[in-house]
């Protein structure tokens, strides 16, 4: 940890040593200008300053401040109960680069804004209570477990208002470097629901997406998705195939209903012709790009197609 800094304990306790969950404390300890580097993940933690007050069998601390790398985080932490081990920590941030958390990506630097969260620290396993962070042109609260730190195994529910695909892609990248004289780790595993009041996907806009989602490095299986575009409803389930360059490849099942032709037409660029009236289909597809042009270009697939009121 190579520690550094000023450290002043004043703490009393009584009780049954052969029972530490008996204790009760009384008293406070202060940290000023402390640093030190955790053993794996983020870089140096320098500037560690704040008191934390004991009383009884509770722990709770004044306003904490602290840089992590170049991203600089205010928090407030606690233990409820010594008897149930469980530290509480919220905290904030403006800036909280990714690359400080020792996460690295093939997108180049990844940065989040307006970080916010609580979330708990247990014996096996990390409780967000809520965390939100904004990427891009998204916004993103989650929840969930996080289990299994070498993988992670992640489950979690995300809400949003509005996110892009672009911003999605580039969290997918994150992940830890292989450590000198070791294995890579094999990356995080997330099952996620979804639940996104309105975004883009590769330039179509959307509203009312509900997923259910298992990401694991490079694939992503949809359980479940059902959003609405072009003023209809589409349904589908299937994989895509996360690729470094962006070429994702996307194969499933789909289900198209009432969606506008005119509409079509347009995200399509046919100007020869007009088309109106309402789409329906159901089938299989794939595809594969990093933009529109590309997906419209490789898309294959047998359909069951109505058209109608056109």
């Amino acid at each position: 940890f190579d520690p550094a800094g000023t450290c002043s304990i004043d703490v009393t306790g009584r009780g049954d040593l052969g029972d530490p969950g008996s204790m009760q404390w009384e008293g406070e300890a202060t940290l000023a200008d402390v640093s030190l580097k955790p053993p794996v993940g983020p870089n140096r933690v320098t500037g560690l300053t704040g008191k934390a007050l004991f009383t009884g069998t509770q722990m709770e601390t004044s306003l904490f401040t602290a840089r992590i790398g170049g991203s600089a985080i205010q928090g407030r932490f606690g233990m409820p109960d010594f008897r149930k081990p469980e530290f509480i920590c919220q905290f904030h941030t403006d800036l909280l680069r990714t690359a400080d958390l020792g996460l690295t990506s093939p997108e180049g630097e990844v940065n989040l804004h307006r970080v916010r969260g609580q979330i708990a620290f247990q014996s096996e396993a990390v409780h967000v209570y809520r965390l939100s962070f904004g990427l891009g042109k998204s916004r993103f609260t989650v929840s969930g477990d996080v289990k299994d730190f070498a993988g992670p195994d992640i489950t979690a529910e995300l809400v949003s208002p509005h996110i892009d695909s672009d911003d999605v892609a580039r969290l997918m990248y994150l992940e830890y470097p292989k450590q000198e004289g070791g294995t890579a780790p094999s990356g995080m595993e997330v099952n996620a629901a979804l639940r996104v009041d309105a975004g883009t996907f590769h330039g179509i806009d959307f509203t009312r997406l509900n997923a259910e989602l298992r990401y694991v490095p490079g694939t992503v299986d949809v359980a479940a998705l059902e959003v609405d575009c072009f003023e209809g409803t589409f349904k589908a389930r299937g994989t895509v195939g996360i690729r470094p360059d962006g070429r994702h490849r996307y194969e499933g099942n789909i289900s198209v209903d009432g969606m506008l032709l005119e509409n079509i037409q347009r995200y399509l660029g046919i100007q020869d012709r007009t088309v109106t009236g309402t789409l329906s289909l159901t089938g299989d597809v794939s595809a594969a790009g990093s933009s529109a042009e590309e997906l419209k270009k490789t898309a294959a697939g047998t359909f069951q197609v109505r058209a109608e009121q056109g």
